[in-house]
């Protein structure tokens, strides 16, 4: 039992058990911390030997002590994105509750896949649009600001959405390939601002609030199609809501998503934020709302199709005569 401690806390051998050469090879640390330490009068700045191996006894400290504890590093990532863990079971449970016990009886098959997802989706977009339109509202735009911890939570909930419904989409509809592409651009703009870079959340801000502001009205938009046929009331619902939608999400899609990429492309591709991330990433998030900004057009393009198809006047019935 003793030799099992020793081998699970080899700090316990603390007058046997020496640093191991990598910490002996390793250079000091930065002279700004040689000058810190001269004025608080705890070494002599030009006595590099003693500080040499000053700076060995301390790693080999953070060693030891990292042997009898273990690191804590996986934990504290758990801790400080407990939104993000938690918002991906929340969601997990919305959709599966929405699949097996609001939807179980209207549909079967893709189409209740999808209502599932609707609803989930309008629990996402209905509080992350509020949330994110009051942060946008209420500060300046300072696009290469660093990220405020409550942006950053934000983000870890959108972000959760998106993983679970791409999980989703990659089980259920894997060859709804623009939904997916959106997915995976979306989430990869959000990681590399809240992972990486740690600035710029204000852009992500406005992107979320353009998306989602039309949540609630596109999910029971489709709710209503999707039973339009099983439902005279979703039919009536569906027929009612479908000039309002059309004309909101043109405005807010095909107004405020434009002048946002211009707004954001003019401030990152001009080097403005060059001193928080690297010109190329900006070229990789502004290519990412063009494709977006695209893609909303050509949906914008088939809503007033689809409402001038439904609107047309039918022609006479022609009844035959015997």
């Amino acid at each position: 039992m003793l030799l099992l401690q020793l081998l699970r806390y080899p700090c316990l051998l603390r007058g046997w058990l020496a640093p191991p050469p990598c910490l002996l090879a390793l250079p000091p640390v930065s002279y700004s911390a040689i000058t810190h330490l001269s004025h608080r009068g705890q070494i002599d700045p030009t006595d590099t030997l003693g500080f040499q191996s000053m700076d060995t006894r301390h790693r080999a400290g953070a060693f030891e002590r990292d042997c009898c504890f273990g690191t804590t590093s996986n934990m504290d990532f758990f801790m400080d994105n407990l939104v993000l863990f938690g918002s991906i079971g929340m969601f997990t449970v919305v959709y599966f509750y929405g699949y097996f016990f609001i939807f179980n009886r209207l549909w079967k098959g893709r189409y209740r896949y999808e209502a599932a997802s609707c609803g989930m989706s309008l629990t996402h977009g209905t509080v992350v649009a509020v949330l994110c339109c009051y942060e946008i509202f209420s500060k300046e735009w300072v696009l290469d600001a660093p990220n405020t911890p409550f942006q950053d939570k934000i983000m870890e909930y959108s972000m959760a959405y998106f993983i679970v419904d791409m999980l989703n989409l990659a089980f259920t509809a894997p060859d709804d390939y623009l939904f997916i592409i959106h997915h995976i651009g979306t989430l990869s703009y959000m990681i590399s601002c809240r992972y990486f870079i740690h600035h710029g959340a204000v852009s992500v801000m406005c992107c979320i609030a353009g998306g989602e502001v039309t949540s609630p009205v596109q999910n029971i938009w489709t709710l209503a199609k999707l039973a339009k046929d099983a439902s005279q009331k979703a039919k009536q619902l569906f027929i009612s809501i479908s000039p309002y939608f059309t004309v909101y999400f043109s405005i807010v899609r095909g107004g405020f998503g434009p002048y946002l990429t211009w707004t954001l492309g003019k401030f990152y591709l001009r080097g403005h934020a060059d001193n928080i991330m690297p010109r190329w990433l900006a070229w990789c998030w502004m290519f990412k709302l063009a494709f977006a900004i695209v893609a909303s057009m050509l949906w914008v393009k088939d809503l007033w199709l689809a409402l001038f198809s439904r609107t047309k006047p039918q022609g006479p019935v022609q009844v035959k005569s015997d």
